[in-house]
């Protein structure tokens, strides 16, 4: 049996394909917000002043 795929078919694959993308897109935006977490945490515990990683934060244009 064979059938042609049409817009209805489709459709629902786009948009799974779409949430897949958001769901990669944060993913990603977790795992950077954990590496922004551990660093500041690090950047703490070495003690380093805050401000100075502040000025770092704006330096690397991240905030």
């Amino acid at each position: 049996m064979s059938f042609r795929l049409t817009s209805e078919i489709l459709q629902p694959m786009k948009k799974c394909r779409k949430v897949a993308r958001k769901k990669k897109e944060l993913i990603q935006a977790e795992k950077n917000a954990l590496l922004f977490a551990n660093a500041f945490t690090y950047h703490n515990a070495a003690s380093f002043s805050s401000s100075s990683f502040i000025t770092f934060i704006d330096s690397t244009s991240f905030a």
